[in-house]
């Protein structure tokens, strides 16, 4: 249907116009499937295509543009530098988005990105992650009773598996999603508190719901934080916001740690499994991380120059797994490093790393020009949830990441201007 819409409106001969139709469509990304996400990209070149020509606009990058793409750049570079076959080229399509992303959102009229449209882009989104929720919550009860929702099999609840490995639609990993509902709640909040939106309070209702009953112990703790801190940077002055704000967080925070199935156990697993290496059939999401731990640190410091290639990571990891865990968890499943840094450490070697390294501390320096909390928040959660995932190896992750950077990035572009 929004697609329908949109074909509607579309006119081939209206390039610049067309942006403001094809945009919208981006922030609805959570409720695609990865292949649409490459359509949509599609879309947008082709549209940007023929306002180039239409307009008679040079093509000319500028330094922001290059070192927005590094991350495509260290994979390319290290992918033809192990060429063996054409599957030695296949990691490159993983960060296509970092170099798609920066050079067609330059050429993108600013007008796209004044305040009010990225309050729509947000809202947009927004909205997307609320009928996930709703999707979530109403799919499990169409499936399994009330009783069922309390299950805790393997320090997991129902809900969880449910939505993690059961749902065959709007499926998405639980900590990408509760990364974007996090970044969707702040700017819920802000609305509440800055500009009295009361409507807001049925977003953050829900959004931090579901944070609770997905269970990301990194955003779960990543929450808390925020919710500690907004207040002393959002709310000065206003002593009795503050109050209200803390006592309210208090006491859902209480009433959702006691009633919420399988928290206590997804935390408790870090007390007890942090120190017991993966044995047998005794392993859980926290010592399999830990031993893929170990075997990143081994494999970063036998390969510090040069790597292992992109290509080559999965099969090393593997190999160090087999070698030194007597367990069977790695044969159904193939493990990355679960640490992006590492990830790019393995694979291209210092240089990879250094690299990543530029390219985050540009980001860092767009963020310190737009200035904004939102941004801010944003990104220390994306580089803090990088450290315990591939964050932009999954398709979605990388998709996420560079549309709220560009967002931002032509937002403060348009108001230089």
């Amino acid at each position: 249907m929004v697609f329908y819409c949109i074909t509607m409106k579309f006119n081939i001969f209206d390039s610049e116009k067309n942006f403001q139709y094809i945009l919208p469509l981006f922030f609805l990304f959570p409720i695609f499937k990865e292949s649409l996400l490459t359509f949509l990209i599609i879309i947008l070149s082709i549209n940007t295509i023929f306002y180039l020509v239409q307009n008679k606009i040079k093509i000319a990058i500028n330094k922001d543009v290059f070192l927005l793409t590094i991350p495509f750049w260290i994979v390319f570079i290290s992918s033809v530098f192990y060429f063996k076959n054409f599957e030695t080229l296949k990691p490159i399509k993983n960060v296509l988005f970092f170099l798609l992303f920066p050079v067609l959102f330059y050429f993108i009229p600013k007008s796209n990105f004044t305040d009010e449209k990225i309050k729509q882009y947000i809202t947009i989104l927004k909205n997307s992650c609320l009928f996930i929720i709703f999707t979530y919550i109403i799919a499990f009860f169409y499936n399994y009773s009330v009783s069922d929702f309390f299950i805790v099999a393997h320090r997991v609840s129902k809900f969880r598996q449910f939505a993690y490995e059961e749902i065959s639609f709007l499926k998405i990993h639980p900590t990408y999603f509760t990364s974007i509902v996090l970044f969707c709640l702040a700017f819920s909040l802000i609305n509440l508190f800055r500009y009295k939106k009361w409507s807001e309070l049925l977003y953050i209702v829900f959004f931090t719901l579901i944070i609770f009953l997905l269970v990301a112990k990194i955003n779960l703790i990543f929450l808390f934080l925020f919710l500690l801190i907004f207040p002393l940077i959002n709310l000065k002055g206003l002593f009795y916001q503050k109050i209200l704000f803390y006592t309210s967080f208090l006491f859902i925070s209480l009433f959702l740690i006691k009633n919420t199935p399988g928290l206590y156990e997804r935390f408790h697993e870090l007390k007890i499994s942090l120190t017991n290496a993966p044995k047998d059939l005794s392993y859980d999401s926290t010592n399999i991380r830990v031993a893929l731990y170990n075997c990143d640190y081994s494999l970063a410091k036998d390969n510090f120059w040069f790597g292992v290639g992109f290509e080559n990571i999965k099969n090393e990891i593997e190999y160090c797994l087999k070698s030194n865990y007597n367990s069977s968890f790695y044969l159904d499943h193939q493990y990355l490093s679960h640490n992006y840094f590492f990830y790019i450490l393995i694979s291209s070697g210092i240089l990879g790393l250094l690299g990543f390294l530029l390219y985050l501390t540009h980001v860092l320096k767009i963020a310190l020009r737009v200035n904004l909390f939102l941004f801010y928040f944003f990104f220390i959660n994306i580089i803090v949830v990088s450290l315990t995932e591939d964050f932009f190896y999954r398709a979605f992750g990388s998709f996420y990441f560079n549309l709220i950077v560009l967002m931002y990035f032509k937002n403060y572009r348009s108001k230089e201007s």
